[in-house]
């Protein structure tokens, strides 16, 4: 315990000036701390500040690059989309162009036929007219005849065969006539199914015609696109210098940042160096209670506070010392934190490691502790200033006593039991033949150890569970 407190009586030996220390050197060391954690306040903020102005630069220039070429990409996509619509369109007005232009050379050929038609059956009218003209002579030359033939009975002959012939010439202009007349229902047939086609050939006109003023129309609006299109390609020329600029910038701008790295880097060299100057004179510590366990009794109790050291070195804790730690998974004890007693040091790998024990326990933790398991060790205590405890520590010590008294007595039962049976039998397994009485001392040494092990049972788990209030 005296080298456990060694270094808090040097420490407060130095801050009393009780050591003959000097009283100018003493004063001057103050100076110089409170200096040096001026000086590391000052810069730490600086390098803060530095840091928070560049990052938020950065990530403002960042934002503004990305919304930029977001943009560009999306109006090069436009681009792209316009073009490709531009292309379709325009091919399809060739298409139509095409097909206008086709229709309309059918459409003469329609026509010029139309006019042949209409003269062949101008023609085919004039001959029937002729026929009909002649047919009429014939019939005045018949009438002739037959008036001949009723005056000149004595010629008859030769009128007959003048009839004759004159009824064969009759006969084929009759035929001549219905050729005539069928060749002019063919040829009426044909100009109707021209016309008709006529008056389709002239709606396609007029549709196409329709179309193609929509197609123009298209094409005047597209050409309006196109333009606007270019004008914001101009503007998307002039965001990529803009953007060219903000490279530039950002060029620029990492420089700047590469020299301010050094230099939070050199404060940060500077920051660690007035940290490990102010290391020395700066002692971690902090207060707390215990819990009511009752495994360091009764040195120490829950009623008590301690002082504990969490900026120590492993070589500072010693025999006997009292630790702060959270157990191994090596330990009987499985939560934490647990403060017992240091009853055993190694010195093992280059490393320290310790074995604990609780004052009230008798038998150790179960474990070697490396020091990294260790949270601090008791600098100070403070006895009997949380009486707010004591109803729990009482009920706590009362069932461990009586946990203790119970485990006795069933040991202690447990003995007398297994002599007798070792004296009756000769072992303490298997089965044997017993004599009524003895039979009868046995089964009643039976029914006492096993009422000593229920009643162990009922103040074990008592114990438990105030432990497990105490720990809560």
């Amino acid at each position: 315990m005296a080298r456990l407190l060694l270094f808090p009586l040097l420490l407060l030996c130095a801050l009393s000036m009780a050591c003959g220390v000097d009283e100018e050197l003493y004063q001057a060391a103050l100076l110089e701390a409170e200096t040096l954690r001026s000086q590391l306040a000052v810069e730490t903020q600086r390098a803060d500040g530095a840091e928070a102005t560049l990052a938020a630069e950065s990530a403002r220039l960042q934002r503004e690059i990305d919304e930029l070429v977001g943009q560009l990409e999306e109006r090069a996509g436009q681009v792209e989309r316009l073009t490709g619509e531009n292309r379709a369109l325009a091919g399809e007005l060739d298409a139509l162009g095409s097909e206008l232009a086709g229709l309309e050379a059918a459409h003469s050929v329609l026509e010029s036929d139309h006019l042949a038609l209409g003269v062949e059956l101008q023609d085919a009218r004039d001959d029937i007219a002729s026929e009909q003209r002649r047919n009429q002579e014939l019939t005045e030359q018949f009438d002739a005849l037959a008036l001949e033939h009723q005056a000149a009975v004595a010629s008859n002959a030769t009128l007959t065969t003048s009839l004759s012939e004159t009824q064969t010439e009759l006969a084929q202009a009759s035929e001549a006539l219905d050729s005539a007349t069928i060749e002019l229902e063919v040829a009426n047939s044909l100009y109707e199914a021209l016309t008709e086609e006529h008056v389709l050939a002239i709606k396609a006109r007029d549709a196409l015609s329709t179309e193609n003023a929509d197609l123009i129309s298209a094409k005047a609006s597209l050409e309006t696109a196109v333009l606007e299109l270019a004008v914001k390609y101009d503007g998307l020329v002039a965001d990529i210098g803009a953007i060219e600029t903000l490279g530039k910038r950002k060029s620029t701008l990492a420089g700047e940042v590469v020299v301010l790295d050094s230099q939070v880097v050199s404060l940060r060299q500077d920051i660690a160096q007035l940290e490990e100057r102010r290391r020395p004179l700066v002692v971690q510590s902090y207060r707390n209670s215990f819990r009511c366990t009752g495994s360091m009794e009764p040195k120490i109790t829950c009623l008590d506070e301690a002082l504990w050291l969490s900026n120590f070195k492993a070589e500072d804790i010693t025999l006997g010392a009292i630790v702060s730690f959270y157990p191994t998974s090596d330990c009987s004890i499985t939560s934490g934190p647990v403060a017992h007693r240091v009853v055993d040091i190694r010195w093992l790998g280059g490393a320290y490691s310790f074995r604990t024990r609780g004052d009230a326990a008798d038998e150790d933790d179960g474990c070697w502790l490396p020091s990294s398991s260790i949270n601090s060790y008791l600098i100070d205590l403070y006895k009997n200033v949380r009486p707010e405890y004591a109803e729990l520590r009482n009920a706590v010590n009362a069932a461990r006593a009586d946990l203790d008294a119970k485990e006795a007595d069933y040991l202690q039962k447990l003995q007398t039991y297994q002599q007798k049976r070792l004296q009756y039998c000769g072992s303490l397994t298997g089965t044997c033949t017993l004599s009524t009485p003895r039979y009868n001392e046995m089964q009643s040494l039976y029914q006492a150890l096993e009422a000593a092990y229920n009643a162990y049972s009922v103040a074990y788990f008592n114990y438990q569970a105030l432990i497990a209030v105490a720990k809560g």
